[in-house]
């Protein structure tokens, strides 16, 4: 059983007639709050993708575009929320699925150019290759402008609860101990 798609635009290829296609895509709120959830988000305000899906020949289906979004995430160093922009650009592309019998015995490895991603029942989900994209654009660690973090001071010499070392109470703990007669 797959799970649930939050964000799902179904494109049949079979429309292309070997033409080109350029699709909007608006996310719904409750879509914006379920990928906002899938991506570990505070909150996805906006998120719109402009793609252009064009068939190549040999059973290629390109698609490009962009991919825009206002994220809310975490600080890392504030730990504040923060609202950031994101842009990026979309290049993909799909083909039908070779059945495994007509597959040669030998895989060569092609590195100038990534392995076209399978076409499932003759259907592309742009709305899936937008949420992915949205995935990859994603900050992991975000950082507000100006945010600038500050390890404890430990160069003052007093030992003492702000500024001793993570294991000042296990050594304060031994000498306690050390002082004390056997049992």
């Amino acid at each position: 059983m797959s799970e649930p798609v939050e964000l799902s635009r179904p494109f049949d290829v079979q429309t292309l007639g070997g033409g080109e296609v350029r699709i909007e895509i608006v996310a719904s709120a409750e879509e914006r709050a379920a990928l906002a959830r899938r991506f570990d988000l505070l909150a996805l305000d906006d998120l719109r993708g402009a793609l252009r899906v064009v068939g190549s020949g040999a059973g290629v289906v390109r698609v490009s575009g962009t991919v825009e979004a206002i994220v809310e995430q975490t600080c890392v160093v504030t730990l504040e929320p923060m609202r950031s922009t994101i842009r990026g650009a979309v290049e993909r592309s799909f083909r039908e699925r070779a059945d495994v019998a007509e597959e040669p015995a030998e895989i060569e490895l092609q590195l100038e150019e990534d392995e076209p991603d399978p076409l499932i029942d003759g259907r592309i989900d742009l709305g899936e290759v937008v949420a992915e994209q949205l995935g990859l654009e994603i900050d992991p660690f975000p950082r507000r402008p100006g945010a600038v973090f500050e390890p404890p001071s430990e160069a003052s010499g007093e030992e003492g609860e702000g500024n001793a070392g993570p294991f000042a109470r296990l050594v304060e703990l031994k000498k306690r101990l050390g002082n004390e007669e056997p049992r």
